[in-house]
């Protein structure tokens, strides 16, 4: 299976609240249909950032994502947000007569002591009847409080649970800066064992309203999954659909691969 990420960056305007950037997922929505529709196409699950929906309202009720239980309205407003930035995705998939299927994330995870629990036999399900499953950023419940649930620990968990080929993350960049004050120094082609913590060091936070911990976190978890799964992931520019396409054929792209071990 191919997990493929599409950031709030790419398909919202984050410095507009509430506002979509249909034509940003118009084309990648295209892209996935183009690749879904071919005799040798793999399973597919999409994972998709708040961007201006879920982070802007989010970022009014968290603290260092943590929601009591007593704060029902804080809660509410960021599991309609996500839903209403889901509505607008599935639209763009649907429209090119893509089989997706919408899970609400606040419905699969819950977490305990033990950590993050996913109710993964309905996604088996609609895997197995070649649907592909849409994820999204969202708030979950625990026993005492809610928390904030990002689309890498998505990425996290599906890749723990399932046969997960690789992991492609589109933002708005073509990959982890080198300097993201000084984007004509380029990317980090590779992020392993060698360079890992000084890339981490050097990230800062995101542009605009992040409260999952922008780039820096996409980073740490991706790595994460890499040395324990032994899963390649791949940071690219959503915003060109090309690469994209590229990308899901094994070309050669530009882009930050995170990988566990060094070449």
């Amino acid at each position: 299976m191919i997990l493929i990420k599409l950031g709030g960056s790419v398909i919202t305007h984050k410095d507009k609240p509430l506002t979509p950037n249909l034509k940003n997922l118009y084309r990648i929505s295209r892209v996935i249909a183009n690749y879904w529709g071919e005799s040798s196409r793999k399973s597919i699950c999409i994972i998709h950032g708040g961007g201006s929906f879920a982070h802007v309202v989010a970022s009014q009720y968290t603290h260092q994502l943590s929601l009591t239980l007593k704060n029902r309205r804080g809660i509410s407003l960021i599991t309609w947000s996500a839903r209403k930035l889901n509505d607008r995705v599935v639209e763009s998939f649907v429209d090119y007569d893509l089989p997706v299927f919408p899970l609400q994330t606040s419905s699969l995870f819950t977490f305990h002591k033990k950590g993050l629990k996913m109710h993964k036999n309905i996604v088996k399900v609609i895997l197995q009847n070649e649907w592909i499953p849409i994820l999204y950023g969202d708030v979950i419940l625990g026993e005492v409080e809610a928390q904030i649930l990002s689309g890498e620990r998505i990425l996290e968990a599906l890749s723990r649970d399932f046969n997960v080929e690789r992991i492609i993350v589109c933002t708005n960049t073509p990959g982890v800066l080198i300097d993201k004050n000084k984007p004509d120094k380029g990317i980090f082609k590779s992020i392993n064992p060698k360079n890992i913590r000084s890339v981490i060091r050097m990230l800062g936070s995101s542009s605009g309203i992040d409260v999952t911990g922008g780039m820096k976190e996409k980073v740490r978890i991706l790595y994460k999954i890499a040395v324990k799964r032994g899963i390649r992931s791949v940071i690219i520019d959503g915003t060109n659909p090309a690469i994209l396409y590229d990308c899901l054929h094994d070309q050669d792209i530009i882009g930050t691969w995170i990988e566990g071990a060094s070449n």
